[in-house]
C-alpha cells in the first residue's frame, strides 16, 4: 500500500519541477525530493494528498485510478492528530491481544496506543487498514457509527 501511494504521487508530479509538483499535490518540495530519491511516504504525505486532491484513501493505497471523494465530503477531520485519536479509541476499546494479532503489531505497541504519548505513522495506519478498519473512517472520521466499537 505504501508503494502504491508513492507511485501515485510520482505519477502525478512526474512532468513538473519539484516545486511545481509539490504545489500541485499539496506537499512540501522536500517530500517530492524524498519520493523521487526512493524514500517512502509518511502519514503526513497521505493527509496532505487527501486534503489537496480530495480523493479516497482507498484509491491512494491501491493500484489503479484515483477516485474522487463523494460530493460534499468534509475533509476537516483529515488531520494526523485526529487519526491518532481514532487509533487510540480503537486500541482502548478492543482486546489488546486480539488487536495485536489482527494488525501484526506487538501487544506492547497496542498498549502504548492506549496512552496519550505515542506516535502514529503510516505503518501504524496501514496495519489498522490491513486488519480490516476502513481507510476512509480512520482518516476522515465517521458520523454513521463509532469507529472505536468496531473491534475485529
Amino acid at each position: 500500500m505504501q508503494r502504491y501511494l508513492a507511485g501515485h504521487v510520482l505519477r502525478l508530479t512526474d512532468a513538473y519541477s519539484v516545486a511545481g509538483g509539490a504545489e500541485m499535490v499539496g506537499l512540501h518540495p522536500n517530500d517530492i525530493k524524498n519520493l523521487r530519491a526512493g524514500n517512502m511516504p509518511s502519514l503526513r504525505t497521505l493527509v496532505g494528498l487527501i486534503r489537496q486532491l480530495k480523493v479516497t484513501p482507498e484509491s491512494l493505497l491501491s493500484r489503479g485510478q484515483l477516485e474522487p471523494l463523494s460530493r460534499g465530503t468534509n475533509t476537516r477531520g483529515v488531520q494526523e492528530r485526529l487519526v491518532k485519536s481514532r487509533i487510540q479509541k480503537i486500541s482502548r476499546a478492543c482486546d489488546p491481544a486480539e488487536l495485536a494479532e489482527a494488525t501484526g503489531l506487538s501487544i506492547a505497541t497496542v498498549y502504548q496506543y492506549r496512552s496519550k504519548n505515542f506516535k502514529v505513522g503510516l505503518h501504524t495506519y496501514l496495519a489498522f487498514v490491513s486488519a480490516g478498519y476502513s481507510a476512509s473512517e480512520l482518516l476522515l472520521g465517521s458520523t454513521k457509527r463509532k469507529l472505536a466499537t468496531a473491534c475485529n
